[in-house]
């Protein structure tokens, strides 16, 4: 019974680390082949895009498989950045690329503050709102915020640093919210 117990709990961590380290192989293989076919992807070759693995599909066709990844900068999300990429055998067959051709950026502060661009939301809402807004929880490097739901929202309102790039590629630091209003509009 305990060697049973053994084998099955380093089948278990084995499986663990094969699934991380498959994962991360697809993720390098993924980087590697972005910055080799910038060019063709429509992506400034200097740009130095990276992603992370939102996730992984295997396809029914065996050896197969579809990961989906979001471009960042400084560690930040650029908004519709978006990419599916199928690998075959280890190979990158195809990339279905939403990428944004932008320029790298030092900008790591918004303009605006969480609250403040919260009110200015509501604002170009028509939505009043009475009393201030409060941050109820963040992480550690504020770019994940939770702010106070206020009288305007259902809900706590969870704010997040997205950068947002125009059609020249310059990128502007926003926040990215959403707000389930009381009145069920927008």
């Amino acid at each position: 019974m305990i060697q049973t117990l053994q084998r099955i709990g380093f089948l278990s961590v084995f499986l663990c680390f094969s699934y991380f380290g498959f994962a991360q192989t697809n993720l390098s293989l993924v980087q590697q082949y972005i910055r080799q076919h910038a060019s063709e992807l429509g992506i400034n070759p200097a740009s130095n895009v990276t992603v992370e693995i939102m996730s992984e599909a295997p396809s029914k066709t065996p050896g197969i498989t579809h990961v989906y990844v979001r471009q960042l900068i400084n560690g930040i999300p650029v908004t519709n950045g978006l990419a599916t990429v199928t690998i075959k055998n280890g190979t990158v067959v195809y990339v279905a690329n939403r990428l944004k051709n932008v320029s790298n950026t030092n900008i790591t502060i918004p303009a605006l503050n969480a609250q403040d661009a919260l009110s200015k939301a509501l604002q170009q809402l028509g939505v009043s709102s009475t009393g201030p807004i409060k941050v109820l929880k963040t992480t550690g490097d504020n770019s994940e915020l939770l702010l106070s739901k206020g009288d305007f929202s259902l809900e706590d309102v969870p704010a997040k640093k997205v950068y947002l790039a125009n059609e020249a590629g310059n990128l502007q630091l926003a926040w990215d919210m959403s707000i389930a209003l009381k009145n069920g509009e927008h």
